[in-house]
């Protein structure tokens, strides 16, 4: 920018940036040649008004002011550390003189059909003074914190004015400190800088400070009224409504917690040092591929943001000082820009070509700068989300401007802002030069992320550079980009090891439990009851015909039953044969059905209709059985070689994603997590086990077996219970139920039946599973079954269910999300993204 406004000052000629960072010295010299004999710009004049328009930028910080007058996140505070022994009585005219000398910082903000700014005349702006040499380094510190408390505590009304704060505290003879206090609206960084060199320069050598032939801001936001309009960025603007679209993505990073309808603007931050030699690596790859240190950044941070939000189209704003007019870069005042780098990352490209790609992104931003941000906002017609910064929830800003050097006169003067405890975005990340090293820190807002989740992505953004920098020219998705602490985390996501395997199968189990049990009820329900003997009697008649339909290992047998205790019967059955069950629901559509007993190649169909079906398969109707005696080797298990011994079931998908899928279930799998519940949720003799779910689900086998083979009896609901809130609550109530497997619809449905008529219960385990659980759903919950415990079970048919739980007593009211928890034993879980790595920890959900 500094080039660029120099060229307009000398030459009077405009100059597209891209042409001096991608340009040679040739190519520029044809370009201002080809330009000298258009149009010459105009420069802004010099004097001073006492009112005038906002500048373009200004406008809209004056519009978010007044959306929100008691945000503090535009408020900049800092310390000018002044080392060298002065004439306090000097430097406080010279303070003076060049604060009245710059307009902004007298100026204040009022609303006539527009906003106006008034440039009152300057008031006596000598420096309050607190005398601090007697003070210990320590309390010298607290003195200091409480001194920035008091400043960002007070007031910062546009309308009032007194937007500019200072006052100097004492620690001895050679060191001075001024706290400096402001709203954003009228001062920048760059303004920091010029304050610095004018204080100087006033200070030493008064005779040279001649503010009267400066431009002043005043008189620059009335040049700038006249010729920066739409009609004159017209080229700007159609390029910031391409590169922006219709319906800009919002950036969804996985922090686990709710965004709150109102921000606090709140905000702390992280910082990591890159270390010497991978700084050294960046700019040295920043330098061979015609990159700027900070676009090589820049696409890095584009690389975290993914890896947290599973988007690959991300916009992240950057801001751009506008001082490329002659005079501009002498005025105190606002002239950032926010310009929004919007880019589809495309995994299988290398970074190299990535960070090639954002580079020319942000030569194409600089060059079309100035267009306002507002303005921006305005094209887009956004709908304004409360407490959701528009366009962009994210920036970047590498800042670049040189430290002033240490004067000669004995005096050196510099400047460091302080943290407010507020951010104005989501989430931003600074980088600054320090030295040899590269500085970064990583602000961001305590609303929406932990502490423990940026300290995490800190460390692997350092990794990520790093596999960046080191493997450039390797595709993006081949890139290890996680920190060892994130891979030690992901990695001890093991459930707890168990030696389950020297347990009984299901039918030995089963074989056990009946004849201890014999006239115990098994299951009830509205069908009415049946005994352990009974059943057991039902499992023996039903795997003679199984057998005598020359069913065998491997085999498979389509199982059209539901909500039945035959269910149990006819899977105890056919794994006494190790047979293979397809569960198939009574409700399914003909062709479904049709299509899985083809796919399964079912050589057996059981059902429970006494009408004849008609399907291409031979079928047994279990409603024709009669109870019969059969011999006790009937009981035994087949010798009979197998080519499938440990596959219990045949589980078809939902079919939501196309075709259904047929995925084969170990009992291995099955056993596992039977022995999971039994040695984390032990039964009592009390306890009533519920089956609300579908045989033709994975996990009906846990509800069917789960109490059943542990002599507990169990309620098999009806499907017009599940379907009537009102009646599946009557039913848990009536008999007792203890242990309920659920979902969350049907627990809305229960919540909203309690609320409408409270009824006891005698509940004392609830879960959830098939579908993510609402994050409202846990706080419903404990409103109306206190002390009933509601844990959230995770998994997938492809996993043989649930693989993970988590008990939700621990969700905060805030928080976006339940989290799916721990593995169950003998479970490990792998958290990847669409190209099958792991996703970091808070990694998109």
């Amino acid at each position: 920018m500094l080039i660029l406004g120099q060229l307009r000052t000398l030459l009077g000629v405009r100059t597209d940036f891209r042409l001096v960072v991608n340009g040679t010295i040739r190519s520029l010299a044809a370009s201002i040649a080809a330009r000298v004999d258009s149009k010459p710009c105009t420069a802004p004049t010099c004097g001073q008004l006492t009112r005038s328009s906002l500048t373009r930028v200004q406008e809209h910080l004056w519009f978010l002011s007044q959306l929100d007058p008691s945000a503090r996140n535009y408020i900049i505070q800092g310390g000018l550390r002044i080392k060298g022994i002065i004439d306090l009585a000097a430097f406080n005219r010279a303070w003076i003189d060049v604060v009245q000398s710059h307009q902004a910082l007298s100026a204040r903000f009022i609303d006539e059909d527009g906003p106006v700014q008034l440039f009152d005349t300057p008031q006596y702006a000598s420096l309050e003074l607190t005398d601090a040499d007697h003070l210990t380094a320590q309390e010298a510190e607290e003195l200091i914190a409480q001194l920035r408390r008091k400043e960002l505590n007070g007031s910062f009304d546009l309308n009032q004015g007194h937007l500019f704060r200072a006052r100097m505290i004492r620690f001895s003879p050679d060191n001075h400190l001024i706290l400096i206090t402001a709203h954003e609206i009228i001062i920048d960084a760059w303004s920091i800088s010029v304050l610095l060199r004018d204080l100087r320069q006033r200070y030493v050598e008064a005779a040279a400070f001649l503010p009267e032939n400066r431009v002043s801001l005043s008189a620059y936001a009335v040049w700038e009224t006249q010729q920066i309009t739409p009609e004159s960025l017209a080229n700007q603007r159609s390029y910031w409504r391409r590169q922006i679209g219709d319906d800009p993505p919002v950036l969804s990073l996985g922090s686990g917690r709710a965004r709150p309808k109102t921000t606090s603007y709140r905000g702390d931050s992280h910082a990591v040092l890159l270390g010497s030699e991978l700084s050294k690596q960046v700019r040295e790859f920043a330098r061979q591929h015609g990159c700027t240190t900070s676009a090589t950044l820049l696409a890095c941070f584009k690389l975290l943001l993914r890896m947290y939000s599973g988007q690959d189209d991300i916009i992240v704003g950057i801001p751009h000082v506008v001082r490329d007019q002659p005079g501009s870069t002498e005025i105190v005042g606002f002239f950032l820009n926010m310009l929004p780098i919007r880019a589809a990352i495309d995994v299988g490209q290398s970074f190299a070509v990535h960070a090639l790609r954002i580079q020319g992104l942000v030569s194409d931003a600089i060059a079309n700068s100035a267009y306002p941000f507002g303005w921006m906002v305005r094209d887009a017609r956004l709908y304004r989300e409360a407490g959701r910064s528009p366009i962009f929830q994210v920036m970047f800003n590498m800042y670049s401007e040189a430290t002033e050097p240490p004067g000669q006169d004995g005096l050196n003067l510099t400047f460091r802002e302080y943290e407010t405890g507020y951010v104005k975005f989501d989430l931003t990340l600074y980088a600054q030069d320090q030295g040899e090293e590269i500085a970064l820190q990583l602000a961001y807002a305590e609303d929406i992320f932990s502490s423990d989740l940026i300290v995490r992505m800190a460390d692997n953004l350092r990794c990520l550079i790093a596999a960046c920098i080191e493997n450039s020219l390797a595709p993006i998705k081949d890139l290890s980009c996680l920190s060892s602490s994130d891979v030690m985390m992901l990695d001890s996501l093991n459930g707890s090891a168990q030696p389950y395997e020297a347990e009984c199968s299901l039918v030995d189990a089963f074989e056990q439990i009946s004849v201890s049990n014999r006239s115990r009820v098994a299951y009830f329900g509205d069908f009415g009851e049946i005994t352990f003997g009974d059943l057991r009697d039902r499992v023996t008649v039903i795997r003679s015909l199984l057998r005598a339909s020359d069913v065998g290992a491997g085999d498979m047998i389509a199982m059209l039953v539901d909500r039945s205790p035959d269910v149990a019967a006819v899977i105890l059955a056919a794994r006494a044969l190790q047979a293979i069950v397809v569960p198939i629901s009574p409700d399914y559509p003909r062709d479904r059905i049709e299509n899985i007993l083809r796919d399964s190649q079912a050589k057996l169909l059981v059902h429970a209709n006494p009408a004849e079906l008609g399907f291409d398969v031979s079928s047994v109707c279990l409603l024709t059985l009669e109870r019969s005696s059969v011999p006790a080797h009937d009981c035994e298990c087949s010798d009979k070689p197998s080519d499938h011994p440990g596959i219990a079931s045949l589980i078809y998908t939902s079919s939501s994603t196309g075709k259904p899928k047929g995925v084969l279930i170990p009992e291995s799998a099955i056993l596992n997590r039977l022995n999971w519940m039994w040695r984390r949720f032990p039964f009592d003799t009390t306890d009533v086990m519920v089956i609300q779910k579908s045989a033709s689900l994975v996990a009906s086998a846990w509800e069917y077996f789960g109490g059943l083979l542990k002599g507990v009896q169990t309620l098999i609901l009806t499907q017009e219970q599940l379907l009537d809130p009102d009646l599946l609550l009557c039913a848990l109530v009536r008999h007792r139920a203890t242990r309920l497997f659920s979902s969350p619809p049907l627990l809305s449905g229960v919540i909203a039946s309690q609320e409408r008529h409270w009824r006891p219960t005698a509940l004392r385990l609830v879960t959830s599973s098939a579908e993510p659980m609402p994050p409202s759903l846990p706080v419903r919950w404990r409103a109306y079954f206190p002390g009933v415990p509601l844990w959230n079970f995770y998994g997938a048919t492809e996993c043989a269910s649930n693989a993970a739980v988590y008990e939700t007593s621990d969700v905060y009211d805030a928080s976006s999300l339940v989290p799916v928890g721990r593995p169950i034993d003998n479970v490990k879980l792998y958290v990847l993204d669409a190209q099958l790595n792991q996703s970091p920890c808070g990694g998109f959900r």
